[in-house]
């Protein structure tokens, strides 16, 4: 037993830190919309008190480089033709935008971005991020219109590396491109393609989430949509930016609690979508013994409707998602309501699954309600969503959270109740979180005319073979 305690804290320690890496990589993306006056930041933060270097890669060649260390975060202006493409002949085609980095110690990074009216953010996964199985989610369009769109994108991290996108569930036609069933293309390091659909057709409103991404090496992706409007069918209404970075189908869980971003519950911005990679997955909220779908084939999908946010007191709402398989799950939240604009401020997030090995401290997230170092503070509300386990004891920059921002359940069942959730609004500056026990968290952010959330930590990188996880758990807890 000793012996395979050792391994498992082995295992713990040396897997555990996946976005605090010391590699990054973000593959590339299309602007389908051409938006005016683009911005794009690399933030880059550590734990770290001995400052190091950092350096960014373009198509293998350095471009930037920055000094990092705690409380000294680091944040560069990245030239859009790194990473963000408004040219549909730079679609659909084996290209060299994307970034790679590299760092002398493990470091947080994440690319946030932003055009007129719409923002998002992007966070780095790191080794977590990259694999060789995938599936693609996106939002579902509900408008038929030739500025929103889907898309998906792909960076190499090893020579002659040979990818296939595939298994779309209904006929898509792809800009600038047309019909295709499936995709193959070979990438070498530093290589990427970008994957675009516009959203003028039923099909292309939702065929493309669950189609299946499979590599002979490991690649990054991205995933998501430039821009997306999934809340109303009113043309007059705008849309947001909504992508974040995938992970491979082996860093998957079964478990999710997601906290309630600032749209108002009856407005349809907030939600999930839940993706299958295994047939006949069935799919269960908050207390219900009784499954809300099943997914009958591999890459069905569910909209996981706002309706089923449970209210907590003070205007809390969280939502507990549990799956018999494993499976995505990509939460869809707003930024702040005012006016006639609230449904045009969306974002998306990839959600970890929960775990006990889940890390006890996020240290640090630099410039929290920021896109721009420039930024004021105050340029964006926004607010930390922070998951942890039942009795832990909280901290954010060492100091314990008023006690009307949680922790508040995840059920009314005593015997389901191994998380808890914080919100925390208002918050800015460098921000560390830290508990005694297994902990996540997130951001949910905008204004009146940005929308946009991000995950702190994200890590699921517990071997399969020492499944079922709460065997393994019961064991860590004794």
């Amino acid at each position: 037993m000793k012996k395979l305690l050792l391994f498992i804290f082995y295992l713990i320690y040396f897997t555990s830190f996946a976005q605090l890496d010391r590699e990054h990589w973000f593959a590339p993306m299309y602007d389908g919309q051409s938006n005016g006056n683009p911005e794009q930041y690399l933030h880059l933060s550590t734990n770290e008190t001995t400052p190091f270097n950092v350096q960014v890669y373009s198509n293998n060649v350095v471009v930037y480089q920055k000094t990092i260390s705690k409380g000294d975060p680091g944040v560069i202006s990245i030239d859009r033709s790194y990473i963000i493409t408004d040219s549909y002949f730079d679609i659909h085609k084996v290209g060299n935008k994307g970034l790679y980095v590299k760092a002398d110690k493990p470091c947080f990074a994440n690319l946030r971005f932003k055009v007129i009216n719409h923002a998002e953010i992007i966070t780095s996964k790191g080794t977590a991020g990259i694999g060789k199985e995938f599936y693609t989610v996106v939002a579902p369009n509900v408008q038929n219109n030739n500025n929103l769109g889907f898309a998906a994108s792909f960076l190499a991290t090893e020579d002659n590396t040979k990818v296939t996108v595939g298994n779309f569930k209904k006929n898509l036609t792809f800009t600038n491109y047309g019909s295709a069933n499936s995709f193959t293309f070979t990438l070498n390091k530093g290589q990427s393609y970008i994957i675009d659909g516009r959203s003028t057709s039923a099909a292309n409103f939702n065929g493309f989430i669950g189609a299946t991404v499979t590599a002979d090496k490991p690649i990054s992706r991205s995933n998501g949509n430039f821009n997306g409007q999934y809340a109303t069918t009113d043309s007059d209404v705008g849309s947001d930016i909504l992508m974040d970075q995938s992970v491979p189908v082996d860093k998957l869980g079964d478990e999710f609690v997601i906290v309630k971003g600032y749209g108002a519950i009856g407005n349809n911005m907030e939600g999930a979508i839940v993706v299958a990679t295994e047939p006949n997955t069935s799919i269960y909220l908050n207390d219900s013994t009784v499954p809300i779908k099943n997914l009958a084939t591999k890459g069905d999908y569910y909209l996981v409707n706002e309706s089923n946010y449970v209210l907590r007191g003070n205007n809390h709402y969280n939502l507990h998602i549990k799956t018999d398989k494993n499976v995505y799950v990509y939460q869809l939240l707003g930024g702040v309501e005012y006016g006639s604009s609230f449904l045009a401020t969306g974002g998306m997030n990839y959600i970890p699954p929960l775990n006990c090995y889940l890390p006890k401290k996020i240290d640090e997230l630099s410039y929290i309600s920021r896109i721009s170092q420039t930024d004021s503070d105050y340029t964006f509300l926004t607010k930390l969503n922070i998951i942890t386990a039942k009795g832990a004891n909280v901290k954010v920059n060492g100091v314990v959270p008023n006690s009307q921002y949680g922790p508040y359940d995840i059920s009314t069942i005593s015997t389901n109740q191994n998380w808890v959730t914080y919100s925390i609004p208002g918050v800015v500056g460098n921000i560390t979180v830290e508990s005694d026990k297994a902990v996540t968290a997130g951001i949910a952010s905008g204004n009146n005319a940005f929308g946009y959330g991000v995950i702190l930590q994200d890590f699921q990188l517990f071997p399969s073979f020492l499944k079922p996880r709460e065997t393994v758990c019961k064991i860590l807890r004794q």
